[in-house]
């Protein structure tokens, strides 16, 4: 049995080294959503946050073979856009896209960090994220129109911060 558990753990922590080195496939986020041509998932860094903190987000694309999205700045089609929906109980800041000439193919991340204000009354939530993405067709170029994509991230918004997660992705 203890051989078991230590053999288990050992190919948890090569898993976690694989993925932060982008050689194995990530496991799906605290949110998993598939949409048009794109598989979508959002990690945090803490499933619970203390009132006026901040918890960082990963927001993962993962474009089906074949296709490319606009990366921001591009001067062609719709860039990715990732913003907090209005009417939103934490507030969005601080997005980073990876630097790309003008489209990402494969799997690409955002960042930022959501900003829990003071005074919110505490418990559960769902902070609604919205994903602007247009995807292109590598063979001939066609592109589908623009889609919004309606992420809801499950949070807690309590006293305390939780313990972090995800350490792979959150340093």
């Amino acid at each position: 049995m203890a051989s078991m558990l230590v053999a288990l753990f050992r190919a948890l922590a090569l898993r976690q080294r694989l993925e932060a080195r982008g050689v194995a496939e990530a496991a799906a986020g605290d949110l998993h959503q598939r949409q048009e041509n794109a598989v979508v998932d959002v990690f945090a860094a803490r499933a619970q946050a203390a009132f006026g903190s901040r918890v960082p987000i990963v927001v993962r694309v993962r474009l089906d073979a074949g296709w490319h999205a606009f990366a921001p700045g591009s001067p062609n089609g719709q860039p990715v856009e990732l913003t907090a929906a209005e009417g939103s109980p934490a507030a969005l800041e601080g997005l980073s896209a990876p630097k790309a000439d003008a489209a990402y193919r494969g799997t690409f991340e955002l960042r930022a960090e959501l900003v829990v204000p003071e005074g919110v009354p505490s418990g559960p939530r769902k902070v609604p994220l919205r994903l602007r993405v247009q995807v292109c067709a590598d063979e001939d170029g066609v592109c589908l129109p623009p889609v919004t994509i309606s992420l809801e991230l499950p949070i807690r918004f309590d006293a305390e911060d939780g313990p972090r997660r995800h350490p792979s992705l959150f340093k």
